[in-house]
């Protein structure tokens, strides 16, 4: 019997407008609820990002920032954190490569004033509090839980390489669609997240039911005894979930979601 349900948001629970059958959701939620079935919402975004798409939404725990922060009404819980010298060591080999970057924090994420319209567009659509900074040696006090960055399509697969290439032990770099790409700390992901709070609430991960489109799915989507994966997932994706479902544009998900209830 599945006990819990746990989605990714962008290409997954999101459609190509990054919204949402807001109506749909909130009666589904109700029977959710009446069940005893716990909704987490997985992603890679900021909490604050992730909160305004349930805004009159409560009994929602958020797995933020792929996994490095769990928040349960409203209290926060860091998984992993970058020190101080890893922060160091990240953004100097960051702006070697010339490759611009949002530091995200607990508090706030961060950039800088000099990028470029388009990267302070994609930083802006998708952290609620972005602070825009004349340098990062001026990053206020925070607990550094993920960068990220957006890299052309062609690109993508090379500079995830390189970047792997050149990080120390414990540090990686991860794609979470077609032109995104994470850099967070070893066993910090969202599956490594939800196991934790599934034995916050002594329940079982072959209990939980997954969707997700991207590598930064994948342990997720290994780890759940259902998982399922979306028509416009990517080869990775598809491959480790246990079924494929319609794509996110046709409210897959939601309409599994009715199935699973």
């Amino acid at each position: 019997m599945i006990t819990a349900i746990a989605t990714d948001m962008d290409g997954t629970f999101l459609d190509e407008k990054s919204t949402y059958d807001k109506k749909y959701f909130s009666i589904l939620q109700q029977k959710m609820n009446a069940k005893g079935i716990r909704f987490i919402v997985a992603s890679g975004n900021q909490y604050f990002k992730l909160k305004s798409y349930f805004s009159e939404t409560k009994d929602i725990i958020f797995i933020s920032e792929n996994g490095g922060i769990i928040t349960i009404n409203g209290e926060m819980e860091m998984v992993a954190s970058f020190d101080a010298k890893e922060v160091s060591e990240v953004l100097g080999l960051l702006d070697e490569l010339k490759i611009p970057v949002v530091v995200c924090g607990a508090k706030s994420a961060y950039t800088l004033e000099s990028v470029s319209e388009e990267f302070e567009t994609f930083a802006h659509k998708y952290y609620e509090n972005l602070e825009l900074l004349s340098s990062f040696d001026d990053l206020p006090e925070d607990t550094v839980v993920k960068f990220a960055t957006i890299i052309p399509e062609a690109e993508l697969t090379t500079v995830t390489s390189t970047l792997n290439s050149r990080f120390k032990k414990g540090i990686k770099a991860v794609t979470s669609g077609n032109i995104y790409l994470d850099i967070v700390l070893e066993g910090s992901n969202k599956g490594a997240a939800i196991k934790k709070v599934l034995q916050e609430l002594e329940l079982s991960s072959q209990d939980l039911a997954a969707f997700g489109d991207a590598n930064n799915d994948l342990e997720m989507l290994e780890m759940a005894g259902y998982s399922y994966a979306v028509a416009n997932a990517n080869i990775q994706a598809k491959e480790k979930a246990k079924r494929i479902i319609g794509s996110n544009r046709e409210k897959a998900v939601l309409s599994e979601i009715e199935k699973i209830i």
